[in-house]
């Protein structure tokens, strides 16, 4: 199967750990240009795209069966993308990231920049994924939106197979193969609340309850 602009899509590569530089070149110009793909990362399927493209976002969200306006999370390499995102933190927070993360664990930042992702709020779901192969991916397509490869109130699907059935040519890439049994959505935790919570338990609950204990109060410094 070809990739993008041959005669069928979405092309595929079974194994992003696995794959090279220069197989992963046509994704990262895929992501750039506006289009969505399928990537397997550390917990589910998802789908991804450039945070910063408004049409990128209203694609994902079509993909999805939901408004833009609700948001995505985004994927980052690393704490130096979190400007990019218009999340500044303090000393203690920024500590704190760098011991959670990576790690399964989505966190909600206040921004002060409204992005296409997170619907124009004053927030955005953050998370660094706790695998090697998917943060060197993530160094080269910069920041990636990203939501579970379901429709809205869908079970997340486990197979290639399953997202190519479920999305076909609306994608350009599938990125990976099977997810493992025991795979889980991340956890997801909201710092600005206050006191900080979890809003929905997953793979990363034991590192984001010591998580909450270190920033304990840290709302109120906002």
């Amino acid at each position: 199967m070809t990739g993008p602009g041959g005669p069928a899509r979405p092309a595929r590569i079974a194994n992003l750990a696995g794959a090279t530089a220069e197989e992963l070149k046509p994704v990262v110009e895929a992501v750039r240009a506006g289009e969505v793909i399928a990537l397997l990362t550390e917990t589910l399927w998802g789908l991804s795209a450039d945070p910063f493209s408004r049409q990128a976002m209203e694609r994902l969200a079509g993909l999805k069966g939901r408004e833009a306006r609700k948001g995505f999370l985004c994927l980052v390499p690393s704490l130096d993308s979190l400007a990019a995102l218009g999340v500044t933190v303090d000393r203690r927070m920024a500590d704190a990231l760098r011991r959670l993360w990576p790690s399964p664990v989505t966190v909600v930042l206040p921004s002060a920049r409204p992005l296409p992702a997170s619907g124009g709020l004053a927030t955005v779901a953050i998370r660094m994924p706790d695998s090697e192969a998917l943060l060197s991916f993530l160094r080269e397509t910069g920041p990636l939106a990203s939501t579970s490869a379901n429709t809205e109130g869908a079970p997340p699907v486990s197979t290639a197979i399953e997202v190519e059935r479920l999305f076909g040519d609306r994608l350009a890439w599938i990125v990976g193969g099977i997810c493992t049994p025991e795979a889980r959505p991340s956890t997801l935790l909201d710092a600005t609340a206050i006191p900080a919570r979890i809003l929905r338990p997953g793979a990363g609950d034991a590192a984001a309850g010591r998580f909450l204990l270190e920033i304990e109060g840290y709302p109120e410094s906002l």
